[in-house]
């Protein structure tokens, strides 16, 4: 299958004039991975025949980016990864960082396996240091359109107010049905059905 990348919003320079600004050390990050090939894996996934980087955004841990293929449904793809340390990861934080990622996706999986909470669907995900060949590490995931509610809540009326909390409180007691015998990360076994257990918690 043909396959076109194109980059409608391409990753700036630490200079760049965009709305949001680089921290130290994700600029080389966005230039450690190979976009075109992430994309490309997202194509074949969706048997997409190309697709666009809409939006590039960060985050104290992760550098994300939007990816709308050109498939039947139009399907939005959030690719995450990690960033990166202008050293490099030392085998310490890689190990975090792969531990994170890994607990993270299970966390995910286990909201969808065994709630009724919406939530972003995890596609795939590669916690190899290099990503399977693509730079580092990787996360896809599905796109969940909303707004963020620190934007919106002054201007919204009682009853929408009302309304949020009671979602918040209807998902806090979902979760709360759900108990385990100690403290620590989510990991998923890799079994038919997913079998979750707890491991240690991730810190570094």
């Amino acid at each position: 299958m043909a396959s076109c990348v194109n980059h409608e919003s391409p990753p700036p320079s630490p200079t760049s004039s965009n709305s949001f600004q680089f921290f130290d050390g994700e600029a080389h990050t966005i230039a450690a991975v190979d976009w075109e090939e992430l994309a490309r894996r997202a194509q074949n996934r969706y048997d997409a025949s190309s697709s666009t980087y809409t939006k590039t955004l960060s985050g104290a841990y992760n550098i994300v980016r939007i990816l709308l293929l050109n498939d039947a449904a139009s399907t939005t793809v959030v690719v995450r990864v990690p960033s990166l340390p202008k050293d490099g990861f030392s085998p310490d934080e890689f190990t975090y960082v792969q531990n994170r990622m890994a607990s993270e996706v299970a966390t995910i999986q286990f909201v969808e396996d065994n709630t009724q909470i919406p939530a972003p669907r995890i596609i795939d995900a590669n916690f190899e240091q290099d990503g399977g060949g693509v730079g580092l590490p990787y996360i896809f995931m599905t796109y969940a359109e909303g707004e963020e509610l620190l934007g919106c809540w002054d201007s919204m009326g009682d009853q929408d107010r009302r309304e949020i909390i009671r979602q918040t409180v209807s998902i806090c007691l979902e979760l709360d049905k759900h108990r385990f015998d100690r403290i620590g990360c989510l990991r998923a076994e890799a079994t038919t059905p997913r079998r979750y257990i707890v491991g240690p918690v991730v810190c570094l």
